[in-house]
């Protein structure tokens, strides 16, 4: 289920509350800016999906979810997708110096 608003007259957002129905719509890239533990399961979900995906934090919590991640990650460089993961440098103690 979704929300169409029209904002300023000129834009429309959708609002989902469910991640599936989130990944059927019209776009290329997904970033990610959830809980890091809930980032490995949502990129694989969005590489299946045929989307790019930005994930702002580390990827996984554990060397399984790792595993996966990387088979899906390789799967969809085959056919042209890619993950990239970022780090926030801004709350680095070391960018911090």
């Amino acid at each position: 289920m979704f929300v169409n608003l029209l904002i300023s007259g000129k834009k429309n957002i959708s609002i989902y509350n469910d991640y599936e129905k989130f990944l059927q719509h019209d776009m290329n890239i997904v970033v990610l800016c959830n809980y890091c533990t809930e980032h490995a399961p949502a990129a694989i979900k969005a590489l299946k999906s045929g989307k790019h995906v930005l994930s702002e934090v580390i990827a996984c919590k554990t060397l399984s979810e790792g595993v996966s991640l990387c088979r899906e990650v390789e799967k969809a460089e085959k056919k042209g997708y890619f993950i990239c993961l970022l780090k926030i440098i801004a709350i680095s103690p070391i960018s911090r110096k």
